[in-house]
């Protein structure tokens, strides 16, 4: 089934992007509109092939409504994918009809994982409770966190464990809650007491050998071991905004560890740099910026998406894939609101003066 990608997303968000291979990368959108309301919540797994036009010949396989929250895509082998979301429904997306529906996981106190990653040829899961699970094979996960790793007295949920990153399943570093820097030795977890207000919600372990954490306010921590410096901006305002204005995703592609979530813009800091201040990323120069809410790394190609949008950069240049024009066409009506508003405002102060002038 093929189709073009503008006509496949039309009325649908987007929850996550993925490198499958060389020539293959692949995206979960959701159908958020439809007249007749008899799709609504329909999900898609749309997959395409690298040598075809990049906006055109898309295939797709459709879930009915409510059939998944939140899925998170992962790819763990050369144009297979796993399908994981927040109530622990998990799919294994295979070649032709080597498809199926695996048994839902429960590694915490709620079903579901926040955050999965490949690491060391397997799938690791977090969720809740700072609960930690590794899936040795199909229907097969296994939990590596302790009952003891969380305070029963504080929820269940400000100790839970959003992102998860390694360099070896000897070597695991988890992050999430109010603090929670966790490392894994292959044995046993060690809290890392490093920032003690951060709220961390992404982790990405780079090639230059540093673990790299991104927090709500913009701030990132970079270390390992016991050796760790701390970046926060002059502006953070701890009692304004939250993970919508924060760093929740990060990926380390070509000498750069990239930044991004949903509203804050894309950043990034050089491999082994002595300052670990973000800086804005301009995509080059060659597609409008945007931020990254969704991040993939695989086959030399690195894939960016958000709610809207959809950029892929084949190892040599940005090509967008969808939502540009939609998002020029936003700027431009947002632009031309800014600007009734003002000439509104003028007509106003206008009409005050004649007002005034005619009194005296």
């Amino acid at each position: 089934m093929n189709d073009d990608i503008n006509k496949l997303l039309k009325g649908c968000v987007i929850h996550d992007c993925c490198i499958l291979g060389d020539d293959y990368f692949s995206i979960m959108a959701e159908d958020i509109v439809n007249v007749s309301g008899d799709n609504i919540g329909e999900v898609q797994f749309c997959v395409h092939r690298f040598n075809n036009n990049p906006k055109k010949g898309w295939g797709w396989f459709l879930w009915h409504k409510n059939s998944w929250y939140l899925p998170k895509l992962i790819n763990i082998d050369y144009k297979e994918a796993l399908i994981v979301d927040d109530n622990g429904t998990v799919f294994y997306m295979g070649l032709g009809e080597n498809k199926k529906l695996e048994n839902t996981i429960c590694i915490s106190t709620l079903p579901g994982v926040s955050g999965i990653k490949m690491i060391d040829g397997k799938v690791y899961g977090v969720s809740v409770a700072r609960s930690v699970a590794v899936r040795n094979k199909a229907s097969d996960w296994e939990k590596i966190s302790s009952e003891t790793m969380w305070n029963n007295e504080l929820s269940a949920l400000s100790n839970g464990f959003a992102d998860i990153d390694g360099f070896s399943k000897d070597d695991l570093y988890a992050v999430g809650g109010n603090a929670d820097v966790w490392r894994y030795d292959g044995k046993d977890w060690i809290p890392l007491d490093v920032v003690s207000d951060m709220l961390p919600r992404t982790v990405c372990c780079a090639e230059d050998g540093f673990v790299y954490i991104g927090g709500v306010w913009g701030d990132v921590l970079r270390g390992r071991g016991d050796e760790w410096e701390y970046y926060i901006p002059k502006n953070a305002n701890k009692d304004y905004g939250g993970a919508s204005r924060g760093f929740t995703r990060s990926v380390s592609y070509q000498g750069r560890v990239y930044l991004s979530g949903e509203s804050i813009g894309t950043y990034y800091i050089d491999h082994n740099s002595d300052n670990i201040t973000p800086q804005p990323y301009d995509f080059n120069g060659e597609i409008e910026p945007f931020s990254a809410r969704f991040m993939s790394v695989g086959y030399g190609k690195m894939m960016f998406a958000n709610q809207y949008r959809i950029a892929l950069y084949d190892g040599e240049k940005w090509i967008d894939l969808y939502g540009h024009k939609q998002q020029m066409e936003l700027k431009e009506l947002m632009a031309n609101q800014i600007l009734l508003q003002e000439s509104r405002e003028l007509l106003d102060g206008t009409i005050d003066l004649l007002n005034s002038i005619k009194k005296k």
